[in-house]
């Protein structure tokens, strides 16, 4: 269960949720969407780049495209896609998100939470926020945790990220466990000066 959890957090969010994006051509960008979620990463890819053909100016697309590229593995060229929106433009939080999710999947915990949080602010206040950016914060904290350690702030930095998350109510089917985790993690606070390595087993 734990397991499936964190596979939740670190793959289908990211392959569902895009945040703060506008609406493209609208048969392309359903035949791209579709190939995301068949995970069909090279057929977006090419959609995604046709599409930029037709309006080099999209960041929408451009993000999109990224996406793509992230899940292909090939991160340097999607960051390059998001670093240049942002030069131009640093209020476009999509691109904080993909840059974030990017990160996580490089296991960059801590880069992850700096960017999933810079998009967090960019998106203040606004309705189309994705409040999963709070899970993705909680479970890179998780997975240090599991490989490195966190020490004393982090370890409350986690539970605040997945309370954040747990606030809005998500139907999310793991919201069980994750109960039970924050249950479980708050009795193992790190002493000052420690660090918490913890792989949930016994």
């Amino acid at each position: 269960m734990r397991l499936a959890f964190l596979c939740i957090c670190l793959l289908v969010s990211p392959l569902v949720a895009q945040p703060g994006l506008e609406d493209g051509p609208e048969a392309p960008a359903r035949e791209a969407a579709q190939a995301m979620r068949s995970r069909q990463f090279i057929k977006a890819e090419y959609i995604y780049r046709n599409m930029l053909a037709a309006d080099p100016t999209s960041n929408t697309t451009r993000q999109l495209l990224s996406h793509a590229l992230i899940m292909q593995g090939r991160y340097f060229e999607a960051d390059s896609i998001n670093r240049s929106i942002i030069v131009k433009d640093s209020t476009v939080a999509g691109s904080y998100w993909y840059l974030a999710l990017s990160a996580e999947r490089q296991d960059q915990y801590d880069r992850a939470v700096y960017l999933f949080d810079r998009y967090l602010d960019k998106t203040k206040g606004q309705s189309t926020q994705n409040q999963s950016a709070w899970l993705h914060m909680g479970s890179n904290l998780r997975r240090k945790m599991h490989q490195q350690g966190i020490n004393e702030e982090e370890w409350g930095l986690m539970q605040h990220y997945y309370k954040q998350y747990l606030s809005g109510n998500p139907p999310d089917p793991y919201v069980d466990s994750l109960y039970a985790f924050l249950d479980e993690v708050r009795r193992r606070r790190p002493a000052p000066g420690t660090k918490l390595v913890w792989d949930e087993g016994q």
